[in-house]
């Protein structure tokens, strides 16, 4: 949302985040697919077309469970490692390339963008590997219990190549960059599709699926968690005098939760809790009382990946009673105040304040008269205005009224309650089976 007032957006209840980056819904085309797609099936086993068979990619398909393919009793586990294994392959292709690539980058924003590109592709990497993990763990009657955080996963992924590309404003990277990344970028978006439709790949290997979803995670043991206190930079009564402090100390091999508390102040200072700082509980005395700010925005001169005033990489991260903000304003364009990358996070009574970017399904909220009746402007032009999504669903206040609102194909007043469930933590997020481990009241659901 942009309008001519500073935005900020406040929870009073918790905001859970199961994935890094949200859900990508990848729009497809029959024309980005195999234009011969009956006649690559044809020739190959009944196995692999099966598998194949959803894919807009097919001969990619068919080409990446080489490995299986003439293997009498390959199951569908060993279908799909192979083809996220070819994926891994494909992406570290693409990463391998983005030096020579970069080595023709001619100002500073795309130099950055060559190094988020190396990052991103990294991270892309990771959670192709995990999700090869996963599935090589999962027994074959239950790997459809597994389907919602596979996909969760693979769109991750599918969001990291495509913000790398995003990143660079030269055309002739940007370009070298997005056809650097086709293969990796059809292979996982068939990954998304064979995943999307494990139930009928399963029922057509005629194995029998077993539900336990039911089951709920483990809670994190505190026995061995670590105590660290924060008090405000330049206090001096505190263990650490900055949040970055408290969080370099943080133990290898911890068991547990790591905690930090940060005492009321204005932390001016750019935090990443880092891929290997898993299952961080940091609070404060308040969203309005303990705030960590920043300033950087893309107009700065920074890649929008690189903006947030906080960013959250680790699993399992947990924050509450703090507050985030980006204080760039209307002429930073992009900025970020808090940007989420860990799986299974949540925010409890947390307050995030940016000036646009901030969330796309918006519901049961109290929305104040600085939210302008249009509700959203188009970024460029009508650039992504037919394939974006933005929805809401019974929010009041007065800045909730719709009757005003755009009218862009990607832009829903869902009056529908069991659409809007859809979005609610169970069936959105499986929040079921984790949030309760976080400690931190929650409601399924819809309040209304």
């Amino acid at each position: 949302m942009k309008g001519g007032k500073f935005v900020a957006v406040g929870f009073s209840g918790i905001l859970v985040v199961a994935v890094v980056i949200g859900v990508v819904a990848v729009q497809k085309s029959s024309s980005s697919g195999d234009s011969n797609k009956g006649d690559v099936l044809s020739t190959t086993s009944k196995s692999v077309s099966a598998i194949c068979s959803p894919t807009d990619h097919q001969q990619a398909c068919v080409d990446s469970l080489s490995a299986v393919a003439n293997n009498q009793s390959a199951t569908p586990k060993d279908f799909l490692q192979a083809a996220l294994q070819y994926t891994v392959s494909a992406v570290k292709v693409a990463l391998s390339n983005t030096t020579a690539i970069g080595n023709a980058a001619n100002d500073p924003l795309n130099k950055m963008a060559v190094e988020d590109c190396k990052e991103l592709l990294q991270y892309a990497i990771d959670e192709l590997q995990a999700s090869f993990s996963m599935v090589g763990d999962s027994s074959l009657h239950t790997m459809n219990d597994r389907e919602a955080e596979l996909l969760n996963w693979l769109s991750a992924v599918y969001s990291y190549q495509q913000t790398c590309v995003d990143g660079f404003t030269q055309a002739d990277l940007q370009k070298a960059m997005s056809d650097g990344l086709l293969n990796a970028t059809r292979l996982t978006e068939n990954a998304l599709s064979i995943v999307s439709s494990i139930s009928q790949i399963l029922a057509a290997f005629n194995i029998p699926l077993i539900n336990t979803t039911s089951i709920t995670t483990q809670a994190l043991s505190n026995d061995a968690s670590s105590r660290h206190t924060m008090k405000p930079q330049g206090d001096g009564s505190g263990q650490f005098r900055t949040i970055a402090a408290a969080l370099a100390a943080y133990p290898k091999n911890l068991q547990g939760r790591y905690v930090i508390y940060v005492k009321a102040g204005i932390y001016d200072e750019y935090i990443t809790v880092e891929k290997n700082q898993v299952n961080v509980f940091m609070y404060g005395d308040g969203p309005r009382k303990t705030m960590v700010t920043g300033r950087k925005s893309n107009a700065g001169g920074v890649s929008t990946f690189k903006t947030a005033s906080f960013s959250a990489i680790g699993d399992g991260f947990i924050a509450k009673a703090m507050g985030f903000q980006n204080t760039a304003g209307p002429q930073g364009h992009q900025a970020v105040a808090l940007r989420v990358q860990s799986d299974r996070a949540a925010f409890y009574n947390c307050r995030m304040d940016g000036y646009q970017d901030t969330l796309a399904v918006i519901m049961e909220s109290t929305l104040g008269d600085l939210i302008h009746p249009a509700g959203w402007m188009p970024w460029q032009g009508d650039f992504a205005l037919n394939t974006c999504f933005f929805a809401e669903y019974a929010n009041r206040g007065p800045g909730a009224a719709t009757a005003r609102r755009v009218n862009w194909r990607g832009h829903k007043v869902i009056t529908n309650r069991a659409e809007a469930l859809s979005y609610t933590v169970v069936p959105f997020i499986q929040g079921q089976t984790w949030i309760g481990a976080t400690g931190a009241p929650f409601f399924v659901g819809l309040k209304y």
